[in-house]
């Protein structure tokens, strides 16, 4: 006979334990870490935090660099108000230092947090897309895993981004029929918040919605109105942000006026990616040296605000006209090159895809001060294989569970990010929100390949959702 489902409040016993494991964990890295410098865009986003409880407003503007020469680094210059950046990590930055009498660690430590808690969360989400076998490995690997552990007390917005995402998913995909409409209400606020914090998200939004219909077709009507509740309560919640930056700008800005400027950084010149390997400073150590630590440091916004200048035949270009000047000047390229912008594009995707981290760079660059030579290899290597070995059982994951709606969308995620920073550029920290649901994948992979047959129901039993994709 089938022995019982194991019940609820022993499932919940386990996950908080593993839940607290990966707040040891992250707490220990936090603790040891205490002496980190911040590194460039971590200096923006305290700056900006900073001058939002002075009352300036949110800074941030390329301003900085059409009225001032010097540094490339935004963090260098004088600040103006703006829509560099999406907001909302300034905000949640702003909110702890008001409450903690500016204290970065307690900003790392609320992160810390919110890292502990995305493992709950994708305990949950494993539980209903697989099984609880499944839920267990995947939350475990992630409560253990070194990048998410490092990005914990990193002043990136990666830790607070994938929080929203992993839980607006959750609240979208783990019912069997399409979710009540306060659980959609909830997801479209999360993925408001997502895209205030990266806006790379509002454009993912169509593609979310309609997996969303076709995974629910045969209510197809039920689901359209429950992405139409989403949908609107997602634009509520950037309208604020979006009408301050009309005001600023006279012109529309959604959220940010960065990612123009991205796009132009990563294809503004054939020496970009033509010149690797780099200087050994600026690579990774072997056998990584042909990777670049910035693979487009080449790429700078005096550069383009002096092109702006020379498009426009004005000294102090605008925002809008600089921004502009980058749509203009990065479709030019493209179309003078495509087999270049080809070319490219596989640099930038190994620029994201590749076995190294900010954690690696952070050694290499020094950031955590003297290490150990033995200790800083063990966790550099640590890194490396379990990244390896979740992106090789990710593969029979996917191949395994093609039957499950959940995986088409995980597929879709990969896709678009890569898409994206393609086009763009690739950094490793871009696919760290991608990787609580590339680990359930790979969770997926091992329990289809290793584990014994079971006639428990709960171990065994696919994905509740018995919709599939049209």
């Amino acid at each position: 006979m089938n022995s019982p489902a194991p019940p609820i409040s022993s499932n919940r016993k386990t996950v908080w334990i593993i839940i607290l494991i990966a707040f040891a964990m992250r707490l220990i890295a936090l603790l040891a870490t205490q002496s980190i410098e911040p590194l460039l865009d971590e200096k923006l986003y305290l700056q900006r935090a900073e001058a939002l409880l002075n009352g300036e407003g949110f800074i941030g503007s390329y301003q900085s660099w059409v009225r001032h020469e010097g540094s490339p680094l935004l963090s260098d210059l004088p600040q103006y108000p703006g829509s560099y950046q999406p907001p909302l990590y300034t905000v949640f930055i702003a909110g702890i230092y008001a409450v903690t009498n500016n204290s970065v660690f307690a900003v790392k430590f609320v992160q810390v947090i919110l890292s502990s808690l995305t493992v709950g969360v994708v305990f949950w989400i494993a539980s209903a897309w697989f099984n609880r076998k499944t839920a267990l490995i995947a939350a475990t690997f992630c409560a253990l895993y070194p990048n998410l552990i490092a990005f914990s007390h990193l002043l990136w917005t990666e830790t607070v981004f994938t929080f929203f995402i992993t839980l607006a998913v959750g609240l979208l995909t783990t019912t069997d029929t399409a979710p009540s409409r306060m659980r959609c209400a909830s997801a479209g606020l999360l993925l408001g918040l997502a895209a205030l914090t990266r806006a790379a998200i509002l454009y993912f939004t169509p593609f979310l919605f309609f997996w969303f219909i076709l995974a629910h077709w045969k209510n197809r009507s039920r689901a359209m109105g429950r992405m139409a509740i989403a949908g609107i309560v997602m634009l509520a919640a950037l309208a604020p942000w979006t009408i301050r930056n009309y005001r600023l700008h006279n012109a529309l800005v959604i959220v940010d006026t960065n990612g123009p400027f991205n796009v132009w950084r990563g294809n503004a010149g054939k020496q970009t990616f033509l010149d690797r390997p780099h200087d050994p400073k600026f690579s990774y150590a072997p056998p990584f040296q042909s990777i670049p630590i910035m693979p487009v440091r080449a790429n700078w916004a005096p550069e383009l605000v002096d092109l702006a200048r020379a498009r426009y035949d004005t000294h102090e270009p605008s925002d809008i006209q600089v921004v502009e000047t980058a749509k203009f000047e990065s479709i030019k390229s493209i179309k003078s090159d495509p087999t270049y912008f080809i070319h490219a594009a596989f640099h930038k995707l190994i620029d994201m895809w590749n076995p190294t981290s900010f954690m690696i760079r952070h050694f290499r660059l020094g950031q955590y001060g003297p290490v150990n030579p033995t200790i800083q290899s063990l966790v550099e290597w640590l890194a490396i294989i379990s990244y390896i070995l979740v992106m090789l059982m990710a593969f029979p994951g996917l191949i395994l569970n093609l039957q499950n709606s959940r995986v088409w969308l995980i597929v879709l995620m990969v896709g678009y990010f890569c898409s994206i920073h393609a086009i763009a550029f690739g950094l490793t920290r871009f696919r760290l929100p991608l990787m609580p649901f590339i680990i359930m994948l790979a969770a997926a992979g091992v329990v289809k390949m290793f584990a014994k047959p079971s006639g428990n129901d709960e171990e065994s039993k696919e994905s509740p959702d018995k919709e599939q994709v049209a």
